[in-house]
C-alpha cells in the first residue's frame, strides 16, 4: 500500500450523541502519528468538534448527504485513499457494497452487529461483547480487530498520570456529550443532598464551555467514582482505574453494559424507561464507602483496556 491517505467518514446529531467523532477524531491523531494524512468527512457534526479535528491536523470536509443516504458513496470525497473507515450504526450496506467493488479498501467500526454483512476488509470491534460470530455473513472480510484492546483511548487521557487510588476523592459525573435524557441535573441534585466531597461535572459538545478532553481525563483521573454513560467513556473510565455506576441511555448501550456488568465492572442503572435517581445516587453512596471493592474494580480495568488500542488499529489500516 503506497497511499498513506486514509478518508474518515462519520457524523453526530443530539440523537446519535457525538461517540463517533470523537473516536474518529482519535484515530485520526493515531493514523497522523504514523505519517498518515487524514480527511474526515462529516455531514451535521457540532462546531466544537469540527475545531477539534482541525486542531489535531485532520482535513474536515463538510458533505450533504447523511450517513444513510444510499448515494453517499459518491459524495465522499475523490482521492487515493490507502482506506476508506467508517463509523455509525446507519450506513446503507450499499454504501460498503460499491466502494468494495471498486477496489477501495473498506473498514468498517462497529459496536453491535449493526453492520454484521458489510463488503469490506476489516471489521473493528472495541467491545468486550464483539465476537467473529457476530459477522459470520460477510464473505470479504479478512481481518477482525475485536475486544477491548482496541478501543481507542483520546492521547490526552492515555497520557493522564494517575495518582494513587488512596488520594482519589469526590466523584466524576459524565453522561455523554449530549446527555439526550437530560440525566445530569438530575443525578447531580441527588448526589448533592448525599456528599460532601466534591462532584465534578463534565459538559458535552452541545454546551457553550465544552470539557476538554485533557480537563476530562484529569477530572477522571482525581475522581474515585464515576457516573457515567456506556459510551467511548466507557473505556476510558477502565484505563484510567475509575470504578463506575453506568448508565444505559440509548438502545445501542445495551450491550456494552451487559459485559461489564458480567465481569463486576460496573454497578448499572437502565434508564431508559424509568429514570431512578435515588437509586443511582444509594449505589454511589455504598461503593464510595467500599474500598475493597473500588480497588478490585479499578485494578480490573486497567488490566483490561491498556489506552493503545488506537495506535493498533491504526497500524492494521496501513499494514
Amino acid at each position: 500500500m503506497t497511499s498513506k491517505h486514509v478518508l474518515l467518514v462519520c457524523d453526530a446529531d443530539r440523537a446519535r450523541g457525538s461517540g463517533h467523532v470523537m473516536r474518529m477524531i482519535t484515530l485520526g491523531s493515531a493514523l497522523n502519528d504514523l505519517g498518515a494524512t487524514v480527511s474526515l468527512s462529516t455531514h451535521a457534526i457540532p462546531s466544537s468538534l469540527h475545531e477539534l479535528a482541525m486542531a489535531r491536523s485532520l482535513n474536515v470536509i463538510p458533505r450533504s448527504c447523511s450517513q444513510g443516504d444510499e448515494n453517499l458513496a459518491s459524495d465522499l470525497p475523490v482521492g487515493d485513499w490507502a482506506a476508506i473507515v467508517f463509523d455509525g450504526y446507519d450506513f446503507s450496506p450499499l454504501t460498503f457494497s460499491e466502494l468494495h467493488s471498486s477496489g477501495q479498501h473498506v473498514i468498517v467500526i462497529d459496536d453491535n452487529g449493526d453492520h454484521s454483512a458489510a463488503d469490506c476488509s476489516i471489521i473493528v470491534n472495541p467491545n468486550l461483547h464483539a465476537s467473529e460470530d457476530m459477522y459470520a455473513a460477510i464473505q470479504t472480510c479478512h481481518r477482525f480487530l475485536l475486544g477491548a484492546e482496541y478501543a481507542m483511548i483520546r492521547k490526552d487521557i492515555r497520557h493522564q498520570r494517575l495518582p494513587e487510588f488512596e488520594q482519589r476523592d469526590g466523584i466524576f459525573l459524565g453522561l455523554g456529550g449530549t446527555d439526550p435524557l437530560d440525566l445530569s441535573t438530575r443525578v447531580n441534585e441527588a448526589l448533592v443532598s448525599r456528599f460532601s466531597s466534591e462532584i465534578r461535572r463534565a459538559k458535552g459538545v452541545l454546551n457553550a464551555a465544552i470539557t476538554s478532553s485533557s480537563e476530562m481525563g484529569e477530572l477522571m483521573a482525581r475522581s474515585r467514582v464515576g457516573i457515567i454513560a456506556f459510551g467511548t467513556t466507557t473505556w476510558e473510565a477502565l484505563y484510567l482505574g475509575l470504578p463506575i455506576v453506568g448508565l444505559i441511555v440509548a438502545d445501542n448501550q445495551s450491550l456494552v453494559a451487559e459485559s461489564v456488568k458480567q465481569l463486576d465492572l460496573a454497578d448499572v442503572f437502565d434508564c431508559r424507561q424509568h429514570v431512578a435517581v435515588d437509586q443511582i445516587a444509594s449505589a454511589v453512596t455504598d461503593l464510595y464507602g467500599n474500598i475493597d471493592l473500588l480497588a478490585s474494580r479499578s485494578a480490573a480495568g486497567q488490566r483490561i483496556v491498556d489506552g493503545l488500542g488506537a495506535s493498533r488499529v491504526a497500524e492494521e489500516i496501513l499494514s
